[in-house]
């Protein structure tokens, strides 16, 4: 017999609990009663700049692989050196894409002195 999660959840309390403590992580230990209305505004801003970082990663590789095979092709860049950039690029992409997503308190107020 299968349930959906909603008969679910009615059964199950603390499967109801679980859910909701899901989106612990946006609400803030001083504003408890409240905080349930920020998590939606968090979520759509993580999403937003994880988005952007896509985007723009999207972006440079296209662009830099596009000029590697053009400079190849013309003959300019040889085979070797056109893969060692490649590879390095990749690195590069994924060392950048590991840095925080969203900055900090902290962090915002150093940038702003």
């Amino acid at each position: 017999m299968a349930l959906s999660d909603a008969e679910a959840l009615k059964m199950d309390r603390s499967a109801a609990a679980d859910v909701l403590c899901g989106c612990a992580f946006c609400i803030p230990a001083t504003a408890q009663t409240d905080g349930f209305d920020r998590c939606p505004r968090f979520l759509r801003k993580l999403s937003e700049a994880l988005m952007a970082r896509i985007h723009g990663s999207y972006r440079f590789i296209v662009a830099f692989n596009l000029s590697l095979i053009t400079l190849g092709v013309a003959g300019v860049l040889p085979p070797a050196i056109s893969a060692l950039l490649h590879n390095t690029s990749t690195l590069g992409i994924g060392l950048k894409n590991m840095t925080d997503l969203l900055e900090d308190e902290n962090t915002q107020k150093r940038n702003a002195r």
